[in-house]
């Protein structure tokens, strides 16, 4: 296996080896597992590790909503005891996934 630097990850928290498994076995099946809509924030910081960047925080939601893993964006509902709600990833401007759910968690 060539370490992460060689894979040209661009960010710390992508050579967690947490998110490394998790990213190997994505690539070959497309199956998200063991990450699932519904997760939340603790469930899925103890899958994939820390995320690398966080966005979508307001003076009324201090909490992020989403939190970033290279080119994954996984996307909470408001508030600090919100689940996940929406995976999302936007790959060179050709491939863009979306998968997620809104209700309540």
């Amino acid at each position: 296996d060539r370490d992460a630097a060689a894979e040209g990850w661009r960010y710390p928290a992508m050579t967690s080896p947490e998110f490394q498994d998790w990213w190997k076995q994505f690539k070959v099946t497309g199956d998200i597992c063991p990450v699932r809509l519904g997760m939340s924030r603790d469930d899925v910081r103890s899958v994939l590790g820390e995320p690398e960047d966080t966005g979508g925080t307001s003076r009324k939601h201090s909490t992020p909503a989403i939190w970033k893993y290279d080119e994954l964006e996984f996307h909470f509902g408001p508030g600090p005891d919100s689940r996940l709600e929406l995976i999302y990833m936007e790959q060179r401007e050709v491939v863009r996934v979306s998968i997620g759910f809104h209700g309540s968690g």
